[in-house]
């Protein structure tokens, strides 16, 4: 069995930000000494209690204080960012740390209605653009087009659609790229999901729905 954390970064009563950030570093330490495979970060904004903000920095050091451990976004709220800024984001990880880097997204608002619009620097409300941008996405990730982010490094990220029940599922699975339920969210769709992904995976991003995990959340 593969098993790993997808850490949200609790900040407990009495202890700093910067407290708990030595701990979350020291905990993936920890579990990367008991065998676990991966350690993933939530994005949270203005959440008291939660000090994952900003999951490809986390990777980062993360992935610099460990070995083996892949390290992965659970997710980046991809409806509120540009498309390229994230390839490139992931790309420089890849390259400071090849083979270890996965990357979660979402569709998630991160937050209230002013938490969203201060994240997407007021553009309106974006969150129906999400499978265009999961398109824009890959094409960056697989090299394809005119513009190609950068660092150009070997191979690409792993890349994960998060959701929530079947329509995430399918999406992700015509796309061909991997998929991750939120089972800590909705305890009741998460088989359900899974069948509609495997029944909808076309040979995209991935050739294999089996060649990548699919942590549950």
């Amino acid at each position: 069995m593969k098993l790993g954390v997808l850490d949200q970064m609790a900040q407990p009563k009495g202890v700093s930000a910067e407290e708990t950030t030595d701990r979350t570093i020291e905990l993936a330490q920890y579990v990367e000494a008991l065998g676990y495979e991966r350690y993933w970060f939530a994005e949270h904004h203005a959440t008291k209690g939660l000090v994952s903000s900003s999951p490809e920095i986390m990777m980062a050091a993360v992935a610099a204080k460990t070995s083996k451990l892949k390290v992965g976004s659970g997710g980046i709220l991809l409806p509120q960012y540009s498309a390229y800024k994230v390839a490139t984001q992931l790309f420089q990880l890849q390259a400071l740390f090849p083979g270890r880097i996965e990357a979660g997204v979402g569709r998630s608002p991160g937050g209230t209605e002013r938490i969203r619009s201060l994240l997407a620097d007021g553009k309106v409300n974006q969150l129906a653009d999400y499978p265009e941008k999961l398109k824009d996405l890959i094409k960056f990730l697989r090299k394809e087009g005119r513009v190609r982010a950068a660092p150009r490094t070997e191979d690409a990220p792993n890349l994960f659609a998060l959701g929530l029940g079947e329509n995430s599922a399918a999406l992700a699975g015509e796309l061909g790229i991997g998929y991750v339920y939120g089972h800590f969210i909705n305890q009741n769709r998460g088989k359900e999901a899974h069948q509609t992904y495997r029944a909808s995976f076309r040979k995209g991003f991935l050739n294999n729905p089996d060649k990548v995990a699919t942590p549950k959340s």
